[in-house]
């Protein structure tokens, strides 16, 4: 059941993400502090500066790094792919298996 947390990370990523944008904290320039733009800081925020997606620009004031944000929601979908393939590739070859000598 690892899918469900994922996927509620992921959501929580989008509504971080959602968050910045509407606040128009994109740029260092334009940072602000969380509680003007709506959040409290969580362990998917935490995880998100980590990352370098979000960003302090000077102390307490946020900005999303719209860039950094992009090239990890890329790198996940590419993920995705890379794992269905795979279990797509599993199941063939389990298949195969099951019936060569049918």
């Amino acid at each position: 059941m690892a899918l469900i947390p994922a996927v509620a990370a992921r959501n929580r990523f989008l509504a971080i993400q959602s968050a910045f944008e509407r606040a128009g904290a994109t740029e260092a320039s334009s940072a602000k502090p969380l509680q003007e733009i709506g959040l409290e800081e969580d362990s998917v925020l935490r995880s998100m500066a980590d990352r370098g997606l979000v960003r302090e620009a000077s102390p307490g004031r946020w900005y999303l790094d719209r860039d950094a944000a992009a090239e990890w929601l890329a790198s996940r979908r590419r993920l995705a792919v890379l794992i269905a393939f795979l279990a797509m590739l599993v199941g063939a070859a389990m298949w195969f298996l099951q019936h060569r000598g049918h």
